[in-house]
């Protein structure tokens, strides 16, 4: 729970839009943290059509077959400009170091792929530049992602999985298997769109 609100405060230092020194500082921040827990950390730069750059941070542990699948855990680490964001979206940045940390030492056959995604705010930009990035094969291993956004939000109640359509799959059944609490619901408007 210290952890977790450490890396909150830190997230929220600042207002945090895309070209900030604000979403630098937060994607510098990301960056160090996730390598100390061991994973391969590249900062990706991404300049949207308006000339605001700023960094999706892309933390890999890779698995022993070069050719594994790939499961993708995603946040965001930007805000809108007038607001320091702590639940849209540092409470999914926290949240996804709290993941990178219980995850570091599993033993695993598949690729995770934990990234902060810039942009998000005006469209899911970071987002989709990276996905643009990504060789066909990539794309194709790629059996899930999950993306945390907005835990604890203002007016919201209970859990949702969600997927784009609000149709199950399997990556939804695993996870209401383990939490059945959590209710099925479609939403498009995150970064797991991309």
């Amino acid at each position: 729970l210290d952890t977790l609100q450490t890396d909150l405060e830190a997230l929220t230092q600042a207002h945090r839009p895309i070209g900030s020194q604000g979403e630098q500082q937060a994607a510098q921040y990301l960056s160090q943290r996730l390598a100390q827990l061991g994973y391969s950390v590249t900062l990706q730069p991404y300049t949207n059509v308006e000339g605001q750059t700023g960094t999706n941070v892309v933390a890999v542990r890779e698995a022993q077959d070069s050719d594994s699948d790939i499961l993708v855990l995603s946040t965001h680490h930007d805000s809108f400009p007038t607001t320091y964001g702590a639940s849209d979206n540092a409470s999914g940045a926290a949240a996804l170091l709290a993941v990178a940390e219980a995850l570091a030492d599993v033993p695993t056959d598949t690729e995770l792929r934990l990234i902060s995604f810039t942009d998000e705010e005006n469209g899911k930009n970071g987002s989709r530049y990276y996905t643009s990035t990504l060789s066909q094969r990539e794309k194709e291993r790629i059996v899930g992602a999950i993306q945390i956004d907005m835990l604890g939000g203002l007016g919201t109640a209970g859990t949702q999985v969600c997927t784009m359509d609000g149709t199950a799959n399997w990556l939804s059944g695993l996870l209401q298997q383990r939490a059945p609490t959590f209710s099925l619901a479609g939403q498009t408007a995150s970064d797991h769109a991309s």
